[in-house]
């Protein structure tokens, strides 16, 4: 009886353990598309936990408008991969980040950019183009 309560203890902490790694590696993956649904059309908004508050509009078409401290700045955006770009001009060369989603399976509520550095900025999602406010809308 021992060795039964011992192995069946063993084989839930394996599975348990399979299932964790599974749901990291489901987190993990992220899809194109599921970068494009996120983004397209929408603002995300940062509250200055780690910089002062920015928000930044991903147009459909590849335009983006990012507002901070200074004057606004356009760009461009495009997913490559499975990987968020951006170029700022007058940089020439375009940069890329890893992106990790909350679900791939409703529009996401939040975007966390992971830099080749290990260094991560998270925002807020809202729908439409809301850099006319300074603060993000109520949910």
């Amino acid at each position: 009886m021992c060795n039964f309560v011992i192995s069946f203890r063993a084989s839930a902490a394996i599975a348990l353990a399979f299932c964790f790694i599974g749901e990291i590696a489901a987190a993990a993956s992220v899809e194109p598309t599921d970068i494009e649904k996120a983004l397209s059309g929408r603002t995300a908004f940062e509250a200055g936990k780690n910089y002062r508050p920015w928000r930044q509009y991903f147009a459909p078409d590849g335009n983006t408008v990012y507002f901070g401290d200074g004057p606004s700045s356009l760009g461009k955006w495009e997913v490559r991969g499975t990987q968020f770009c951006s170029l700022w001009p007058p940089a020439k060369d375009w940069v890329c980040y890893d992106v990790e989603l909350p679900t791939a399976y409703a529009p996401s509520q939040s975007i966390v950019w992971i830099s080749n550095d290990g260094t991560r900025e998270s925002a807020d999602l809202f729908d439409g183009d809301q850099t006319q406010l300074r603060a993000p809308p109520k949910r």
